[in-house]
């Protein structure tokens, strides 16, 4: 046998009511390890036959159900490493003795309590996609709660089909799936499941890395035909083409980071730099950004309009009205909107044959550095991007007339290369027919 576990009466040490502990003894080989249960029993009440309280203990059918849990949920936990490792850890095995079982707490409690955790820490939009995720899964399984070892590969297949036949784009469906993993490494870190659980080990998602999506940047010629449009100040119009130009010119900043941002923010220096400093909200990066004139005009133009009360700088939030974290997030939805639309009607103005959005900024900040010669690593810490690949991903599709002219580059100068014509096409054939007649009377 690879190991033991048993519930023993620990006469080793005699406490102060001269009572002896219970402890959770597990053994593996000759080595032994203990956890204390939390309770004590004297020695005469305590029957080394059945390693349990004697029934005369005044708590013996409360001790006793105690006893059979640990000594059952640690036993589970030897014989699972056992099976998947062919050994185990005599820590891990106490721990899930003396612990609520790891698989105990459900796939959509952990949801739930992530939810609540994300909205509390004010992060209202990512606690709404993981909300989505969840009620996508419960809505696919048909029931309310089921555990984490039922997350395998044939339920990650089962998800995706369901997902197919109901119409969802590949974006969508690699939303959820990345939700869901990044809930399983949140479920690893706190020790609900194993540091080796990972159902997508066998369910790899490198399948939607590369979803085709729409073009997501513009010209640096087309931001100076935005630029130099003429809008009725404070219009919709107006704001959506202000933050355009101020995002793109202060490394892509999104739209919940400007709302967020105060006269706090920004750093006049003697040396006569203006220096933006700020944290992301999405990923805690911290930003120092040296400020260009455009961006500097824009921030000036709205700071000198900011109502006395309000500590936000652009028109989005009124710190007086928007406190809680989900007014916060309401209102700056409903601005994404309304300047998203007023976007695209600068865009119709400009003659950009793009349909444009706040985030095509960023992505055009990105492609702007990238045709400048920058290098992906550079502008992965520009965006302050988690990772390399994430920045592959916003680099990844280029002009249609970059990729035309590479295809041009086959063409010879000098040569005369025409399109022959069906008639000439039919001469052609009838030459080689005769040519291989010629070869064949030659042979014979």
């Amino acid at each position: 046998m690879v190991g033991s576990v048993k519930v023993v009466l620990f006469r080793s040490k005699t406490l102060k009511n001269g009572e002896h502990p219970v402890m959770l003894r597990v053994t593996k080989g000759k080595k032994q390890s203990y956890a204390g249960l939390g309770f004590s029993c004297a020695d005469s009440q305590w029957d080394d036959k059945t390693s349990r309280p004697k029934k005369s203990h005044p708590l013996y059918g409360q001790l006793l159900k105690m006893c059979d849990e640990k000594e059952t949920n640690a036993r589970k936990e030897m014989l699972n490493a056992v099976e998947e490792t062919k050994t185990f850890s005599m820590e891990e095995v106490l721990q899930a003795g003396i612990n609520k079982p790891k698989s105990e707490k459900g796939v959509i409690e952990f949801f739930d309590e992530t939810i609540d955790r994300l909205k509390q820490a004010g992060r209202v939009g990512y606690a709404a996609t993981f909300k989505d995720t969840r009620n996508h899964l419960v809505s696919m399984m048909g029931k309310k709660e089921f555990e984490f070892v039922e997350l395998g590969p044939s339920f990650l297949l089962k998800w995706e089909s369901a997902m197919q036949g109901k119409g969802l784009k590949k974006t969508s469906i690699s939303l959820y799936f990345r939700t869901l993993r990044v809930l399983v490494g949140y479920a690893r870190t706190e020790g609900v499941v194993k540091k080796s659980y990972n159902p997508f080990e066998e369910f790899p998602l490198t399948k939607y890395r590369k979803i085709e999506t729409p073009k997501k940047s513009i010209t640096q010629e087309d931001v100076l035909k935005i630029a130099r449009i003429e809008l009725p100040a404070m219009s919709d119009r107006f704001h959506a083409q202000q933050f355009f130009l101020f995002s793109y010119y202060c490394r892509g900043i999104n739209l919940v980071d400007v709302a967020n941002l105060t006269t706090e923010n920004m750093h006049y220096l003697e040396s006569g730099e203006v220096r933006l400093r700020y944290t992301r909200k999405k990923t805690g990066h911290y930003f120092d950004i040296k400020m260009l004139e455009p961006a500097i005009k824009i921030w000036e133009f709205y700071q000198g309009r900011r109502p006395p009360r309000n500590k936000y700088v652009w028109p989005i939030l009124h710190s007086q009205v928007h406190v809680l974290p989900q007014q916060i997030n309401w209102r700056i939805e409903r601005i994404c909107r309304q300047w998203n639309q007023g976007l695209r009607l600068v865009a119709k103005e400009a003659e950009i044959g793009e349909y444009l959005t706040l985030y095509v900024a960023r992505h055009s900040f990105a492609m702007a550095m990238k045709n400048s010669g920058a290098s992906t690593t550079v502008i992965s810490e520009l965006l302050g991007h988690e990772s390399e690949e994430t920045t592959r991903i916003y680099l990844r599709q280029f002009p249609q007339q970059t990729l035309d002219n590479a295809s041009q580059a086959l063409i010879i100068p000098g040569t005369n290369l025409r399109r022959i014509e069906p008639e000439e096409e039919v001469t052609l054939r009838q030459t080689e027919t005769l040519r291989k007649s010629n070869e064949v009377r030659k042979a014979g």
